[in-house]
């Protein structure tokens, strides 16, 4: 959506000659489905869906992970390389200093995202309970149908 153009989308939606397709149809069900293809192909050539990398999907999971902490995470890993090579202990130091204050940061954000969440959804149950799902890392159940 971040390049969606509504002047461009608004001039393809111009439908004269679908509607006359429309009015030339006695069945519903073949109006429904020239509509919709219509109205379709327009939005997946100005819309389109974007299909989300790894990394991504897993971003979108811990929402409050910022792009600063993911670049704390970074340096952290390479004091951590440092270390692995030479077993130097200012470096292993420096690590742990580094962990503890990127564990904490994460706690406190992840803390403050739930209260939010919480506090937004207060008068929705079922948001309610999808976020202490969340909490407590409950997966959903996944029913087996059988087909007799």
């Amino acid at each position: 959506m971040s390049k969606f153009n509504i002047e461009n989308f608004l001039k393809d939606m111009d439908c004269t000659e679908l509607l006359m397709q429309i009015h030339d149809k006695n069945d519903t069900n073949e109006k429904y489905s020239l509509l919709n293809d219509f109205l379709t192909s327009n939005i997946n050539l100005h819309a389109p869906y974007k299909t989300l990398s790894k990394k991504e999907r897993k971003a979108k999971q811990k929402p409050w992970i910022s792009k600063g902490i993911l670049t704390s995470i970074k340096i952290k890993n390479s004091i951590y390389g440092k270390f692995m090579q030479t077993k130097n202990n200012f470096f292993y130091r420096r690590y742990k200093l580094y962990r503890d204050k990127i564990n904490h940061l994460i706690r406190r954000n992840k803390r403050d995202y739930y209260k939010t969440y919480f506090s937004n959804n207060f008068g929705n149950m079922k948001k309610l309970w999808t976020g202490v799902n969340k909490i407590i890392n409950k997966k959903s159940k996944k029913t087996l149908q059988i087909f007799v």
